[in-house]
């Protein structure tokens, strides 16, 4: 999972890679704290342009 989602601008368009939205992710996400800088900035970015 982390190697798809730190992959995610390799993704095909209109698809980003995410974690499952679980509490039980919270370990990953510590881990992994690349994830809030790079790809929900990302995430947030085109939920905005497309709404």
């Amino acid at each position: 999972m982390t190697a798809a989602v730190r992959r995610f601008r390799e993704a095909p368009a209109g698809w980003v890679p995410l974690p499952h939205p679980s509490w039980r992710i919270q370990g990953w996400l510590k881990r992994n704290r690349w994830f809030a800088k790079t790809v929900l900035p990302a995430v947030r970015a085109a939920v905005a342009t497309t709404l």
